[in-house]
């Protein structure tokens, strides 16, 4: 029996329907953003879970306490497994993010990562090995059986990419919805499937 990951993006938060950069803020979830994170708990119902993991922020908690409802079990808390510091950009746009750094257009335009551009954004090796070093206690954890990771976008794009083999320099030009689905499955040593990203079906129900 493989290890399968299965990685949400929280719901939508108050300041994602703002479109608001978040971080570390800690806005909670919408009144959409529960819908959602209800519709995901009851995909994810079907699933026979042995854990559930989440970062401690709060838009990923309330997600995460909608599918322990709907499974029976407690969610773990682990702020390693929080969003990436955004710095300077908290608390505003993309739009204000470009007119206030107009280079960081020509650095995405080159395919790079932009973030470790942002002024007072975490650094990114503090970044990539806290979140690396949570998923990989995981795998020691459970070596076997189904886990649910509750967590961030810029967190599922960073350890995607690493999975990928993509240098962290690098854009991996994946984006992930709220209350998405990714599924990661650990067959063996060195063989690695990620079987979906960014799979949304359940939400499908003319409200998306």
């Amino acid at each position: 029996m493989s290890l399968r990951l299965w990685l949400v993006r929280h719901g939508q938060s108050t300041w994602n329907a703002e479109g608001r950069i978040q971080g570390w803020a800690d806005p909670p979830l919408s009144v959409h953003g529960r819908w959602q994170a209800e519709q995901v708990a009851g995909r994810l119902a079907a699933v026979e879970l042995a854990a559930i993991y989440t970062s401690t922020q709060q838009r990923a908690v309330q997600t995460a306490q909608a599918i322990g409802a709907a499974s029976g079990l407690t969610p773990i808390p682990d702020e390693r497994f929080k969003e990436h510091g955004m710095g300077e950009a908290t608390g505003h746009d993309w739009k204000w993010m470009i007119a206030s750094w107009p280079q960081l257009q020509e650095i995405a335009s080159r395919g790079e990562n932009i973030r470790p551009h942002i002024p007072g954004a975490e650094p990114l090796p503090v970044f990539n090995r806290r979140m690396h070093a949570a998923f990989a206690e995981l795998q020691e954890k459970h070596p076997t059986g189904d886990v649910v990771v509750v967590s961030h976008g810029g967190t599922f794009r960073a350890y995607l990419a690493f999975l990928l083999g993509v240098d962290e320099k690098r854009d991996p030009g994946l984006r992930f919805g709220n209350a998405s689905l990714t599924l990661v499955e650990f067959i063996a040593p060195g063989w690695t499937d990620i079987r979906f990203i960014n799979e949304t079906c359940h939400l499908r129900d003319g409200k998306e």
